[in-house]
């Protein structure tokens, strides 16, 4: 049975051996520390972390929520049980009643919302609840994603944006006079 997470490096689990207590356990905790695995539970973020944990992490999901609504409620075990299965992956939630300038940065119009980073940029935004196993196959894509191919798509796409709008400037100035 595992457990609640201090800052992503705790792990519990029943021992036997104690009488079916929590313990936490540290085999665990040292086996990834040994490897180089990342420790990581789900992170609370904030205006004052958010930019920190995008730049530090290669794969960020934020689950945008809020404690009243029942969709959240229903999708946190989801998302939970996912960050349990990939420790190399930062899973973050936005509080948006406590988070409204990070809501409205990311102009949050319904929760919950799920947003996923890859090397600081975003690849996926959609409101609503994912299913577990849609869940498990958006991480598979996303990890699966040539990240120099995506980078080319963008650098074209805001080529194209900036001459379409020099080309829109002259008509624009034209039909000001």
């Amino acid at each position: 049975m595992r457990r609640g997470r201090c800052g992503g490096a705790e792990v519990w689990h029943a021992n036997p051996f104690s009488g079916g207590r929590l313990v936490r356990c540290e085999r665990r905790i040292e086996r990834k520390r040994r490897t180089g695995a990342k420790i990581m539970g789900t992170i609370q973020l904030s205006e004052s972390n958010f930019q920190d944990v995008i730049e530090k992490n290669d794969i960020v999901i934020v689950d945008f929520w809020a404690p009243w609504c029942g969709p959240c409620k229903a999708f946190a075990p989801i998302f939970e049980k996912s960050a349990a299965k990939h420790p190399n992956i930062a899973f973050a939630k936005v509080n948006t009643d406590e988070e409204q300038g990070l809501g409205a940065a990311f102009n949050i119009r319904s929760i919950p919302t799920l947003m996923i980073f890859r090397e600081k940029t975003l690849l996926f935004a959609q409101p609503g609840m994912l299913p577990g196993n849609a869940l498990e196959e958006l991480i598979g894509k996303v990890e699966a994603l040539d990240m120099n191919e995506v980078r080319k798509a963008v650098e074209a796409a805001e080529q194209k944006e900036a001459a379409e709008q020099k080309d829109t400037e002259p008509q624009a100035q034209a039909a000001a006079n």
